[in-house]
């Protein structure tokens, strides 16, 4: 990632190669903007673009960043999962979706180009959809148990 990559104006990052190897621009919300400008001003004018550098002026790369992250999730012990840096990506997808973000959206974010590509890349466990429905059933906001009850429904 670059700086230039970075629009604060527009509360947007410019991915030129992104997953598939195609540009996209994707929306980033405001605490994530507020602290990405705060990192930048930290960084401090460099000879590159680069966005992530090293304690050493120098620019971190891909698989550096991917080690870091392995090694933190090893550290921590994490189960059930290889924790890379594809796994953020599919963690902020399923969090999209529980949080009340749609599947269209989401595909545009994550640069799919079919709904069919983003419904096989999440895999939400049977626990997540109970949950899902029990907030977003209709049924549930058109009556609830106390008015069956009072009908005598129940």
């Amino acid at each position: 990632m670059k700086v230039s990559d970075f629009h604060a104006d527009e509360g947007t990052i410019h991915i030129p190669l992104g997953k598939g190897r195609k540009p996209r621009v994707v929306p980033i919300q405001k605490t994530c903007q507020y602290e990405l400008d705060k990192y930048i001003r930290e960084r401090g004018r460099q000879p590159f673009d680069d966005l992530w550098i090293t304690l050493n002026n120098t620019p971190f790369r891909y698989e550096t960043v991917n080690g870091m992250i392995i090694n933190r999730c090893k550290a921590a012990n994490i189960q059930g999962t290889r924790g890379s840096a594809h796994t953020f990506r599919h963690t902020m997808a399923k969090f999209y979706l529980l949080s009340g973000g749609d599947a269209f959206s989401l595909q545009q974010i994550l640069g799919h180009t079919s709904i069919e590509m983003t419904q096989r890349y999440i895999d939400l466990f049977s626990s997540d959809i109970h949950n899902q429905h029990s907030k977003a059933s209709p049924v549930e906001f058109i009556t609830t148990p106390t008015e069956i009850e009072e009908r005598g429904e129940w």
